[in-house]
């Protein structure tokens, strides 16, 4: 199966369950809000993309990114062939349906099939899981029961939880938005946390450069890191060059979003477009760069 690469603003949400309880008929209604009434049953995966635009809750920064559906089969004989599809997941839904105990009793098995596919700890907490009992609009003795069961699974597992209709829409759109941020969310505390380590290990070798070399993250026109970070030539002239050692992803070069282990460099270097700073790789401790920047000390 070729393996399909994700861009650094599209998240992969893989949609589990057994068959029949609607997951294919969930991820219509939020995506292109349609329902079909006799949805044939998935085989292997298919994959639904949408484009969600919303304010960060920490920073209140317009944040657009895409999300892409993997609505998975359900069915037991495509157990082996679906699992292919779990890697790369940064996000889980799991869905039941509130006329069926036997798949809300078979939801923890689909979320440990995933973490044994994607060779994840099952105490892992950093991988978001949104459990959802779909039906809501059908008249079911078990529904209530269901219900106060999925409460508490949520509760005690750490997910998050919502009772849904993909026929009449009833909650579809809350619970995808709000677990999309979610998603987001943790994806972006897993890249600054791995960005964290990589400023304290440039943090920790700037006193063993050679003598006249500094390690200064850099800034942008407004003053405001910008989340790169560059080794520089320590002379005593006004304009100095180096070399680009380490870049924030995308989503982090803000000075909101960047972790203060940034603030534990010495000084700071400023964007310019006078004398370009050359790009170099070392090892797997960069970020790849395409282009040139510019840069001096500010002082």
């Amino acid at each position: 199966m070729k393996k399909m690469s994700l861009a650094e603003n599209q998240y992969k949400i893989c949609v589990l369950g057994d068959s029949g309880v609607g997951k294919t008929s969930l991820v219509e209604r939020f995506c292109c809000n349609t329902f079909h009434e006799n949805t044939k049953s998935t085989i292997g995966c298919g994959v639904v993309a949408n484009t969600l635009s919303c304010k960060h809750p920490d920073s209140g920064e317009i944040i657009k990114s895409d999300f892409l559906f993997w609505d998975t089969a359900g069915q037991e004989r495509f157990s082996a062939l679906t699992s292919q599809y779990y890697r790369g997941a940064s996000g889980v839904i799991v869905v039941f349906a509130l006329d069926n105990a036997l798949s809300f009793a078979r939801t923890e098995d689909w979320v440990r099939e995933f973490h044994q596919a994607c060779n994840i700890p099952e105490d892992d907490d950093e991988l978001p899981v949104l459990l959802i009992g779909n039906k809501s609009d059908l008249n079911c003795e078990e529904k209530a029961s269901l219900i106060e069961e999925a409460k508490k699974l949520s509760s005690d597992e750490g997910w998050y939880f919502f009772v849904t209709s993909a026929k009449d829409g009833s909650y579809v759109f809350q619970a995808f938005r709000e677990f999309c941020i979610q998603v987001y969310l943790a994806k972006q505390a897993i890249l600054r946390n791995a960005f964290a380590e990589r400023l304290q290990r440039a943090a920790s070798i700037a006193s063993k450069l050679p003598s006249g070399k500094a390690i200064v993250p850099t800034t942008n026109e407004n003053g405001q890191h910008d989340g790169a970070v560059a080794i520089v030539d320590g002379n005593n002239s006004k304009r100095r060059t180096g070399s680009l050692i380490l870049m924030a992803p995308r989503s982090l070069r803000s000075a909101s979003m960047l972790p203060q282990e940034i603030s534990q460099l010495p000084s700071t270097v400023s964007s310019s477009s006078s004398s370009t700073i050359d790009i170099t790789k070392t090892k797997k401790e960069t970020y790849e760069m395409s282009i040139a920047q510019q840069c001096c000390i500010l002082q």
